[in-house]
């Protein structure tokens, strides 16, 4: 066999942890093959990929052990800089690989790296653009774009390099579902084009239109499972692999689990009718406006110190929103619709025009009941919003885990009467990693550790960006489970997500944004329809169109009774789906 990677009895120690991230890993990937890496969250899926570029251990410290081959050389004696000039590694925050201002420059830097002649370096950076859908993002500011749009411009930064070796780790988790099943098409036009050899982490399986040749399973010790072809590992393992609380192809799941169709989607998190739930707002917003900073770029042709003053686009337009205790509101839109920019507006993050009111809250001393947004000053005695945002490392303060929640207990007014750090870690799944440095934990742990933090907060509104991003789906249970017993005890909690099904199943109200404008409000049976969300640049998610076909119901509302729209076929039969 020609091995792209050969690993014999490899395995990651990091100097913190009290047990090894990889553990006895045995593995060889022929050259030019695909595999999907599939695992639990924590179980050491991107230690791999570190592993197999030389970051772990020549950047981040950690203790290799074992045989590790990649392209016929040890990572661990080969530069990495060397290396990278054959492997290719997408990682999970994208904004980790932006480093240049623009979109352009970013794309051609890699190519610029590799000594490609100037002339054939537009067309190829273009052409990567246009694989993953980002060709209209080429003269954007790199520090303009909304994380999906990161997460397509650092794709095509991995892409147009044509490596023998791509490392893709989840290049789905930050985008829509439109755009997640676009970079899908582009990945599996990627894996099966005779090009790279291809390892990919991905939770989102249906949203590729093809899985890899090759399965790789990961348990959550970090020791191998299961490993061969694609069709004959989940066959005979989806039951192991779905007790791991792993995400599975719809198709897999009904095959070997024929309720899968009229479970919940997220076990145990099902809204119910709070009593908690009030109809005066506790936020009210009116007019939420944000208009981007205006951008300078270089005249091209013009003398030389000369620059083009670019108009201030408007990132939110006139929102209206109400937030209520005891709700969960959930808001939808394609990436770069505005989604998170509200929040931060919301959150007083960020300039905006518009106003704010505290309809249900009265202070003590009398105070302005009404405040424009860019004012702060002017919020003094009145209730605190409190955010999780999209990056969850932005918000970290301590050196461990456990620390981080206690940090996050003590600051809350209510301390004494919350939770304890312990059961805050237990309830998250954090336990076992309470002593570990939240730097070094997986995307989905770390975005578990922010909203655990957030969980002590006495803050009444609490705004989400992405809460399930990277987590398996035991974990996605989790998440909604806390989110919404939050809402339940009587906050009002907003979560930005691209996850339909999770917004089915959790949300007291649905929110579309596009453009900047909030298109669609209303329940979600009312909202998440075929009229609502295609017209929105929106897709529904495969369970939720199959449901939809059947007339099932979630959560008491019957999904097809707004609208019946044609079902996409079931996964096709292809050389790696069973």
């Amino acid at each position: 066999m020609n091995a792209a990677v050969v690993l014999q009895g490899a395995g990651v120690h990091y100097p913190t942890a009290p047990t090894p991230s990889l553990h006895d890993v045995t593995l060889g990937i022929a050259a030019g093959r695909s595999c999907l890496v599939l695992g639990p969250s924590g179980s050491g899926k991107s230690t791999l990929l570190r592993m197999i570029t030389g970051i772990v251990p020549q950047t981040v410290d950690a203790a290799v052990t074992g045989d590790v081959r990649v392209l016929g050389s040890d990572p661990r004696e080969v530069a990495t800089f060397d290396l990278a000039r054959h492997v290719a590694y997408l990682q999970q925050n994208p904004l980790d690989q932006l480093c240049l201002a623009g979109v352009l420059d970013d794309v051609a830097f890699t190519l610029e790296n590799h000594g490609v002649p100037s002339e054939h370096i537009a067309a190829r950076v273009r052409a990567a653009l246009a694989r993953v859908g980002a060709a209209h993002l080429a003269d954007r500011p790199t520090g303009t774009l909304s994380g999906g749009e990161a997460q397509r411009v650092a794709l095509a930064s991995v892409l147009v390099a044509e490596p023998a070796l791509l490392l893709l780790d989840e290049p789905t988790a930050m985008l829509d579902p439109a755009g997640a099943q676009q970079v899908g098409a582009a990945v599996a036009t990627v894996m099966n084009d005779g090009g790279p050899t291809v390892l990919l982490v991905e939770h989102r399986l249906d949203e590729l239109p093809t899985l890899p040749v090759d399965t790789l399973v990961i348990d959550a010790s970090g020791s191998v499972l299961a490993h061969g072809p694609t069709a004959d590992v989940l066959t005979t393992h989806a039951q192991a692999i779905e007790a791991m609380g792993c995400w599975l192809p719809l198709d897999v799941r009904l095959a070997s689990m024929p309720d899968a169709l009229t479970e919940p989607y997220l076990p145990g998190a099902r809204r119910v009718p709070s009593a908690r739930c009030t109809s005066t707002p506790l936020l009210r917003a009116r007019g939420v406006t944000v208009r981007a900073e205006a951008v300078s770029t270089p005249a091209i042709g013009a003398p030389a110190g000369a620059a083009v003053v670019r108009q201030r686009p408007t990132l939110v337009d006139g929102v209206d929103l109400d937030l209520r205790a005891g709700t969960l509101t959930a808001i939808l839109g394609v990436n770069g619709a505005g989604k998170s920019t509200l929040l931060k507006a919301l959150a007083g993050l960020c300039p905006a025009e518009g106003t704010l009111t505290w309809p249900a809250y009265t202070p003590g001393p009398p105070s302005p009941r009404r405040r424009r947004i860019r004012r702060r000053e002017d919020a003094r005695n009145q209730p605190r919003v409190g955010m999780v945002f999209q990056h969850p490392e932005h918000q970290f303060l301590r050196r461990t885990v456990r620390e981080e929640v206690a940090h996050a207990r003590r600051a809350a007014t209510r301390a004494a009467d919350g939770p304890s750090v312990e059961s805050i870690l237990d309830r998250f799944g954090l336990r076992h990693v309470a002593d570990a440095d939240p730097f070094r934990l997986s995307g989905g742990q770390q975005r578990r550790l922010t909203l655990a933090s957030a969980c002590m907060s006495p803050d009444p509104v609490l705004l989400v960006d992405e809460p399930t991003f990277a987590q398996d789906r035991r974990n996605a249970a989790r998440v909604a489970r806390e989110l919404r017993a939050m809402a339940d005890a009587g906050r009002a909690i907003v979560v930005v997500t691209h996850d339909l099904s999770l917004a089915a199943e959790l949300a007291d109200e649905v929110l579309v944004m596009a453009d900047g404008r909030m298109v669609a409000r209303g329940a979600p049976s009312e909202v998440l329809t075929a009229a609502t969300t295609e017209g929105s640049g929106l897709r529904l998610p495969e369970l939720l169109r199959r449901r939809l076909a059947e007339g099932l119901t979630v959560e008491g509302w019957a999904l097809g009774t707004t609208r019946s729209t044609s079902v996409a076929p079931a996964l096709q039969a292809t050389g790696a789906h069973p």
